[in-house]
């Protein structure tokens, strides 16, 4: 167990996290359970009396999750409450005790509730697949990653609920039990939720394995054509560079460069100098070495963004761009390190990293490598880029009288 010691939040928090093996076998699964876990106990027998519960506890917030970790996937269950020596109630330790613990450790899975949890996720599946970005953000995805873990969609698949029962559900769980576990605190414990965690959830270091995507010779492009407002183009670049690499520092300035900063090339030249879009991102994968570009538009200006995406990228190779632009970048990404001090999730998560790359690192030490980053060496980052995949949901073309062009 991981205790970060600290009065300065008003909160505790604390993060349970299991290690499962990534499958695309187990994941519709996974979403399955992950929904009945946070839906029901043996005390709290619905959705409701949880609701009730978490408010009376002066707004108790708790809850499971499902993230992806290079070649595993991460089970979660958080709790965050008020520390109990800012509320005069003598109950209330108990209350939160109680939560914890039935919502860890009291589950009664019924048919009824998998059938609750195969209508949330096939409304939630149903809604990624007509939604443009996420569409086209799962087609390049399976095109760039074909036969690894990249391709496996982390919300799971439609065409799997049918088929996944009770018992399996049931299976999946006790099979929780017994994976690799850790816990993470931020705040100031009392004996008794210690000893709880002490003696359930102990903990022990969670481990990974990750491998940065290799792009193919040439990029497979995906093409869709749908009845939608407007048009979603997604890239998929290999980085080369993982989080162990001397250049993971630069990468992420090149990131935020690209398109995760106020001041992104992307933004400012392809959405502010030639309204060639709506809206156009970057982000990082970076257990996966992968980065993605995404760009709301409209199907006449999808080669013009295409074109500029590759022009951004080459100024940034060739150092064509400006050092205020770059100085204010490295801010950035330096005031929202330091932001995590004064977060729980951000210390939390911070010490997670740490954990499972074995690189002990501090707020303040990412600050100074990030400050250290030159634009040679974010050239050189860039240098690395690589095409992989890419996927457009296109609008139908349509003429002056409304009518499909193809029909």
């Amino acid at each position: 167990m991981k205790e970060i010691k600290t009065e300065k939040f008003t909160e505790n928090t604390i993060s349970i996290r299991w290690f499962a093996p990534l499958t695309r076998q187990n994941i519709t699964a996974w979403n399955l359970l992950n929904l009945m876990l946070a839906g029901r106990t043996e005390k709290f027998d619905t959705r409701e009396k949880i609701s009730k519960a978490a408010f009376h506890a002066y707004g108790l917030r708790n809850g499971y999750g499902l993230t992806g970790y290079g070649d595993k996937l991460m089970i979660e269950y958080r709790i965050s409450w008020i520390r109990p020596d800012l509320v005069d109630d003598p109950e209330y330790p108990q209350e939160v005790l109680t939560m914890m613990d039935q919502m860890l450790n009291h589950h009664d899975f019924k048919e009824e509730h998998l059938t609750e949890a195969k209508y949330l996720l096939s409304n939630r599946l149903s809604q990624l697949l007509q939604d443009p970005d996420s569409r086209a953000l799962q087609e390049a995805m399976a095109a760039a990653g074909k036969g690894t873990k990249l391709e496996i969609r982390m919300q799971g698949y439609l065409e799997d609920l049918d088929s996944i029962t009770l018992d399996q559900i049931q299976e999946l769980y006790e099979s929780l039990k017994t994976l690799p576990q850790d816990t993470y605190v931020v705040g100031m414990l009392s004996d008794q939720v210690r000893a709880y965690l002490s003696q359930n959830f102990p903990g022990q270091p969670l481990q990974t394995t990750w491998s940065a995507l290799q792009a193919k010779e040439t990029a497979p492009e995906v093409v869709l054509e749908k009845e939608i407002s407007q048009s979603s183009l997604v890239q998929i670049y290999e980085t080369g560079i993982l989080p162990q690499d001397p250049d993971y520092f630069a990468l992420i300035v090149l990131n935020a460069l690209l398109g995760s900063s106020s001041v992104s090339l992307l933004f400012e030249i392809i959405r502010e100098q030639h309204s060639y879009c709506y809206s156009i991102s970057s982000s990082l994968i970076r257990f996966d070495g992968v980065m993605v570009i995404s760009t709301a538009t409209d199907r006449e200006h999808l080669a013009g963004v295409k074109k500029l995406i590759g022009q951004i990228i080459d100024d940034v190779r060739t150092l064509n761009y400006s050092k205020e632009t770059f100085e204010t970048v490295k801010g950035e990404i330096c005031d929202t390190t330091a932001g995590q001090k004064d977060a729980p999730l951000g210390m939390l998560e911070q010490e997670f990293l740490n954990g499972i790359l074995n690189r002990p690192i501090t707020a303040d030490q990412i600050i100074e490598k990030i400050s250290a980053v030159t634009r040679e060496e974010v050239a050189r980052a860039a240098d690395k880029l690589k095409l992989a995949a890419s996927a457009q949901l296109i609008q139908k073309e349509v003429d002056m009288d409304g009518q499909d062009l193809a029909a």
